[in-house]
């Protein structure tokens, strides 16, 4: 069973896009610590779609604890420029939630390596 759930940061904006025949999508990096090491994170690619991704174009922000509740990986094999075989992997999430209250997120430090990538902006994304 392809299953994912994450909590993490929104390490960018959220972005809203349409494909060609309208239907929204956005993009965004989820900063997600690791369990025994939170001076390491991971960055992982989510996309969402629909409604779900208009709910998070309206209401997520850079930096905002969330929740992805249901999604799955999307595995995506390429072949780059030079010929050399790649192959990319992103969430596609189904069902995002808030992770705190916006007070929450507004008063209390998070106190780990995502939230300081957030502040400081120190994020690279790594596609496998």
């Amino acid at each position: 069973m392809n299953q994912v759930q994450l909590i993490g940061r929104m390490a960018r904006e959220p972005e809203l896009r349409r494909t060609e025949k309208g239907t929204p999508v956005v993009s965004f990096a989820l900063a997600v610590d690791r369990k025994f090491n939170r001076e390491e994170a991971d960055f992982i690619p989510v996309t969402t779609w629909r409604k779900t991704a208009e709910f998070v174009a309206k209401y997520f922000r850079k930096g905002q604890r969330v929740i992805i509740a249901s999604g799955r990986i999307r595995v995506d094999p390429y072949t780059d420029k030079d010929g050399n075989k790649r192959t990319r992997f992103e969430v596609v999430a189904d069902e995002v939630e808030f992770a705190e209250s916006r007070r929450a997120a507004e008063d209390q430090p998070a106190g780990s390596l995502a939230a300081g990538y957030m502040e400081n902006e120190g994020l690279s994304l790594i596609h496998i």
